[in-house]
């Protein structure tokens, strides 16, 4: 995704195999403010595209989860 992101991101991961995959955005405080994605997804490479146009200005996480590995990644948000 572009970081800083202004209107629209993406997120692009790879997967061995399929597994059900959670990706989320949340603000620094843990809160959740979007779900990215949330159910089964095959093996290969996958790409997110998500808003950030309703979100306010700030640090964001974007948390990939996928029932063994936990990946977190910071996403500036600037309009």
């Amino acid at each position: 995704f572009p970081n800083p992101s202004q209107d629209n991101g993406n997120l692009q991961l790879s997967l061995k195999k399929k597994e059900h995959v959670i990706v989320s955005l949340t603000d620094l405080n843990g809160r959740v403010v979007k779900e990215l994605a949330n159910g089964e997804m095959t093996e290969g490479d996958h790409t997110i595209q998500f808003s950030t146009a309703e979100l306010a200005s700030g640090m964001y996480l974007v948390t990939v989860d996928d029932g063994t590995m936990k990946q977190v990644k910071k996403l500036a948000v600037q309009h």
